[in-house]
């Protein structure tokens, strides 16, 4: 039989073309598979759910009759900012955020800037004001020199006052305004602990209204200023109350619904104190005024409250039709005024809890079940989402070989966006995965969500198999030493090379295979540099010539790189190998073709020779 391994014999004048294909090889494996069982578990996850009051939590905490960590604070302006573009953030910190995190080290927040807040002494706004005049939640420097802005005072606007409110529509307000916002972004854009800033500060409870003061409410320049100030935000999400020109024109901005679920769909449910005829109702406004903001819900968060009795008993006595309203407008939250705020109807109000906002399930898991040091391998994930809602934060995926007991001996993170994971859609995404600086051995793998503020899995599936650690057990793998210097069967062929095509190199008889049919086997393959599975690819001296038809007979045949060649004369095939003339070697392939004279072949032969591998 003949060989790769051994020399290849060609009598003058004969031969056969030998064709080399070079391609290009990925890991071939065998696959471990996963697909977890989906859960009905009642979850925790930031950024969704119900909303709590908490601008006051300092004073006494709300009740919290569902586990909620959203928790909505209103930032007063006057608070703020102290002096001319002299910002307390610390002060504010300490007076709003820490003592909820203080109790809910996981607490992440809602903010609302306020410059013009009805009867805030009566509401929990005033509570760290100094200086008197409880009824200004804008900053005594606007309207000191040198900028000395008008400002006018209320007692009823609509039913709803005292107040004072400062004069929106000043060119120079409208600068202190925009500095104001641009200063909050380089705060808390990016802030892991922050759900959505409110595109608040014009207007009524920073609502861009004057309802029942019309005649000193914010004007269209104004309100463009504010809102281009606001888009400026790249990472945290922004809502804005109205779907209405130019409030949210041209702008992603989500949307925080005051009044739900009342003015929020068409009056088709029954709900209590309906309206769909006016830019007041996101439905309205949605269909008749600004229709590119239907699809706003992709990019930033809806929210919405309901502050009176009637609305909050919808939530348990028209339960079918608040879910219908929550799916189909795409709702994260609902607070901090809502039905939540009762004791009571736990078992539909966990259901809507559920369905507000993302609820992600890890649908499928892939892997090759050995995996080597240092050598890339897939690795495919598929979830979906249960919820109404996207994600609106980047939560990282991350990937983890741990050890029995769940400790991680290695982790990465995927390029997995999980905001792409819209309600009722697949997102499936396939990424090449390199291990390296982990010991070899068999491991669990798992997979887990990360939590932006801890850096630890903290986001948790809708799926079965969460460790301790929240991260989902999915299954095991072989991790085997780097390929490139192993050789796990002995046979002298490192598990690189049979990597690369696709073959098993834990094998014990890998390489006396011959899967091509070609007659070479695999180790043989190896030792030529030749394609194990291309049954063209072998090496072959592609012809004899001799000049005058006596001597200086030339070989030809292609060398692969960095093989190195041997050619050997003989005069009788029945001399045995060791007996051969070795007239050349250490040839170097070079990926084309090797020609060899041999100056030696005096008179009329016959002459036969063998081309080798050194």
């Amino acid at each position: 039989m003949r060989s790769k391994g051994q020399d290849l014999e060609n009598r003058r004048g004969g031969g056969r073309l030998a064709i080399l294909v070079l391609l290009a090889f990925s890991l071939v494996a065998s696959a471990g598979e996963v697909w977890p069982v989906k859960t009905a578990l009642d979850l925790n996850n930031p950024h969704k759910g119900f909303i709590l009051w908490a601008t006051d939590y300092a004073e006494g905490a709300p009740d919290n009759f569902y586990s909620s960590t959203v928790y909505h604070v209103y930032m007063p302006w006057r608070e703020v900012e102290t002096a001319d573009q002299a910002f307390a953030w610390g002060r504010f910190e300490t007076n709003h955020l820490k003592p909820i995190l203080d109790d809910d080290p996981l607490a992440t927040f809602i903010l609302r800037p306020v410059a013009d807040y009805p009867d805030g002494e009566n509401s929990g706004i005033t509570g760290f004001y100094t200086g008197g005049e409880l009824q200004r939640d804008f900053p005594r420097f606007l309207i000191e020199p040198p900028l000395n802005l008008t400002y006018w005072t209320y007692t009823d606007c609509d039913g709803d006052g005292p107040g004072w409110t400062p004069d929106w529509n000043n060119a120079a307000m409208i600068t202190q305004m925009t500095q104001f916002i641009a200063a909050i972004r380089g705060r808390y854009d990016g802030d892991p602990r922050i759900t959505a800033i409110q595109a608040g500060l014009l207007g009524l409870w920073g609502e861009w209204h004057q309802s029942g003061c019309e005649t000193h409410e914010p004007g269209s320049a104004a309100k463009v200023a504010v809102r281009d100030a606001y888009r400026l935000f790249t990472n945290t999400p922004i809502q804005i109350r109205y779907a209405r020109d130019p409030d949210s024109i041209g702008v992603q901005f989500g949307f925080h619904e005051d009044y739900f679920p009342s003015f929020t769909a068409p009056c088709i449910y029954g709900f209590p104190d309906c309206d769909d005829t006016g830019d007041w109702s996101l439905y309205y406004g949605f269909t008749m005024v600004n229709t590119a903001a239907v699809n706003n819900w992709r990019f930033n968060p809806i929210t919405g409250e309901s502050p009176e009795d009637d609305q909050k008993r919808t939530w348990s006595n028209d339960f079918n039709d608040v879910m219908t309203v929550i799916r189909d407008y795409h709702f994260t939250g609902l607070g901090p005024a809502g039905g939540h705020e009762w004791s009571g109807n736990q078992v539909k109000l966990q259901a809507m809890k559920r369905a507000l906002g993302y609820n992600l399930h890890l649908e499928r898991v892939a892997w090759p079940d050995r995996i080597w040091l240092d050598w890339p391998f897939d690795v495919t994930v598929v979830f979906t989402n249960s919820g109404s809602a996207p994600c609106y934060h980047r939560f990282p995926v991350e990937l983890a070989l741990c050890y029995t007991n769940g400790t991680p001996a290695w982790t990465g993170t995927l390029s997995c966006d999980l905001r792409q994971a819209l309600p009722g859609a697949l997102l499936e995404h396939t990424e090449s995965v390199t291990i390296s600086g982990a010991a070899t051995g068999v491991y669990s793998v798992r997979l887990g969500v990360l939590d932006p503020r801890t850096g630890q899995p903290g986001v948790r599936l809708q799926s079965a198999g969460e460790d301790a650690n929240r991260r989902c057990v999915c299954g095991l793998v072989v991790l085997s030493p780097d390929p490139a210097h192993a050789d796990s069967n002995g046979d002298g062929v490192p598990d690189l090379w049979y990597l690369t095509y696709g073959l098993d190199p834990t094998n014990p008889v890998v390489g006396t295979l011959d899967g091509d049919e070609d007659g070479f086997t695999n180790r043989d393959e190896w030792r030529a540099g030749t394609h194990p599975t291309n049954g063209q690819s072998y090496l072959c001296v592609a012809g004899i010539a001799s000049p005058d038809g006596e001597s200086n007979i030339a070989l030809r045949w292609v060398g692969v790189s960095g093989v190195l060649y041997n050619v050997e004369r003989l005069t009788n095939l029945a001399v045995q190998p060791q007996s051969a003339m070795k007239i050349a070697t250490n040839l170097a392939g070079q990926g084309d073709w090797i020609t060899h004279g041999d100056t030696g072949a005096l008179g009329p032969g016959p002459w036969m020779y063998r081309v080798g591998v050194e």
